[in-house]
């Protein structure tokens, strides 16, 4: 990002009554809920943004991708707005959110593809109402966000004055979702590839229903878990994607690394995959989800209530003398309840007191162990 857009950036943050000036304020502990987007099916619906395509095979359609995530173990479903059928009726929607509710499933949130890098005049009032419909839309289907763009710059128009436009846009329809109680959620996409920049949009936009939609991938730094862990916090919707980008190369992410960020950060929503590797979707799909689950799983165990050891030896008693096992038991109980309450912290705990028994070289034996949360 140039310098004069840096500037503008952050004038027009301190500018401002800075409501949004500092991250979300969320008590208690982070709370993760599976979504799945449907973009990453973008190739299999025959409904697109622009017209129809078509599809051979295993065509793709809303209620079908509905399915598809609760037959996958999702909370919830992002219904991204370039795939609905045309022309987008109430029924239409009403249809969708009746489906999803009898599968179990909450609308995470849909998506729309806007450019409010425009001056005034008839193409940014049409971007604007466009962004208003999907508002209405999203109060039919019952959708708490919406994934919106700051967009591109048209040839000769500088950044920071882009940035201008978009950020009144963006006040204008922030104001509007307001009343429907739906948050508008920007994303690291187009001239936005850092966390600075992103979190100066937020600043500068300054509005109690605007927030960041954090996508893992579209971060073009030295070292993108940094950018998300700094975004996380005025994150309103989480995109993981299994790929990054480091150095301008695209390698595989971590997704494990990208969960404890968010716990740490203590977001609690929704984090949406959004697959876009070159694999078929209906095969990758599936055991990323489950990935996903345990990675939530993994990094958000915790043993909370009590821990009990137990080496159970099958020697002559006098080899370890019954008040030296009593002592060297209490002190493994201790040490487990000490520990900080993180499943990787617990298993660690767990591997020392397997070993130290082993050294003992007194004979055989087994440890159980049991936490209840």
């Amino acid at each position: 990002m140039d310098f004069s857009r840096r500037s503008f950036l952050a004038t027009t943050a301190l500018a401002s009554a800075a409501f949004a000036a500092e991250p979300f304020k969320r008590t208690g502990t982070a709370n993760l809920r599976l979504s799945l987007a449907a973009y990453s099916f973008r190739t299999f619906f025959r409904n697109q943004k622009t017209g129809t395509r078509k599809v051979e095979k295993n065509a793709m359609d809303m209620p079908r991708f509905i399915d598809f995530c609760a037959d996958h173990g999702c909370d919830g479903t992002e219904l991204t707005s370039y795939f609905f059928k045309k022309p987008v009726t109430r029924d239409y929607l009403v249809a969708l959110r009746r489906r999803a509710f009898l599968r179990g499933l909450e609308i995470s949130g849909t998506a729309v593809g806007n450019n409010f890098s425009l001056p005034k005049g008839d193409a940014r009032d049409a971007q604007i109402a466009y962004v208003k419909q999907w508002i209405d839309h999203a109060a039919v289907l019952g959708a708490p966000h919406i994934r919106v763009f700051a967009g591109r710059e048209a040839k000769g128009v500088t950044r920071a004055q882009a940035d201008r436009w978009a950020i009144e846009c963006l006040r204008e329809c922030c104001d509007y979702a307001a009343k429907h109680g739906i948050f508008l959620g920007i994303e690291n996409h187009d001239s936005i590839g850092d966390a600075k920049s992103l979190i100066d949009f937020v600043k500068a936009v300054d509005h109690p229903w605007f927030g960041v939609n954090l996508d893992s991938g579209n971060f073009r730094t030295a070292n993108p878990y940094e950018d998300f862990a700094a975004a996380a916090p005025y994150a309103v919707n989480v995109q993981l994607k299994v790929e990054i980008r480091k150095a301008g190369k695209k390698v595989p992410a971590d997704l494990p690394r990208f969960i404890g960020l968010l716990k740490k950060a203590k977001y609690q929503g929704y984090v949406a995959l959004e697959f876009e590797a070159a694999e078929n979707p209906y095969e990758a799909i599936p055991p990323l989800l489950k990935k996903l689950a345990a990675a939530i799983r993994l990094v958000f165990a915790h043993f909370g209530t009590f821990a009990f050891a137990l080496h159970v030896f099958v020697v002559p008693r006098h080899h370890l003398g019954q008040r030296v096992a009593h002592t060297f038991l209490g002190a493994i109980g201790v040490r487990l309840m000490r520990q900080h309450h993180d499943a990787r912290l617990a298993a660690v705990a767990f591997d020392g007191v397997v070993q130290p028994l082993a050294l003992l070289r007194r004979g055989g034996g087994v440890v159980v162990f049991l936490a209840v949360n």
